[in-house]
């Protein structure tokens, strides 16, 4: 089921938005990862980039991976994780297209998958992963990684308050 906007987790578990941008000039993609709470806290968030990437679904199931391992390093076990490709959401399901060209990405994600008590993966409208989006964004501008933890970067604040409010309306 496909999300209009961002909604919170359930209580006791994380929500974990993951997106990519590109940088086609520089030959660079670069991804976002936001973790949130059943308030719609963020917890802690990422962005990192990924240099020479010849095609935007590896790059996705990149992203992908880079957000369960990010999840499961900052201590989360019972996750939602969302993102806006459906290629990668459905390969991760196991409900779309085999990845042979990146079987390894696949292969990856499950193990970590195994380290969470709860999992779930959702593909979610762009409206939904804004916040994912906008750090990808910001690591091509910023040129480099970023960690924040239990604080908001300035680039989302306006989309995670707008959010936080919508929550309780």
């Amino acid at each position: 089921m496909e999300e209009e906007k961002w909604k919170a987790p359930p209580m006791g578990k994380v929500k974990t938005n993951w997106d990519i941008a590109t940088d086609s000039k520089q030959n660079r993609l670069d991804f976002g990862v936001i973790i949130r709470d059943d308030r719609g806290r963020v917890l802690t968030a990422l962005s990192k980039t990924l240099n020479s990437i010849q095609e935007l679904v590896v790059g996705e199931a990149m992203g992908a991976l880079a957000a369960v391992e990010f999840s499961r390093d900052s201590g989360f076990f019972d996750v939602i994780l969302e993102g806006d490709s459906k290629q990668v959401v459905d390969a991760i399901t196991n409900t779309g297209p085999s990845w042979s060209k990146y079987e390894h990405i696949a292969g990856d994600i499950q193990e970590v998958r195994k380290t969470f008590r709860t999992w779930e993966v959702r593909h979610v409208k762009r409206v939904a992963n804004e916040a994912a989006h906008r750090l990808a964004k910001a690591a091509i501008r910023e040129e480099g990684e970023g960690i924040w933890l239990e604080d908001t970067p300035n680039s989302i604040l306006d989309v995670v308050t707008l959010g936080q409010s919508a929550l309780f309306v």
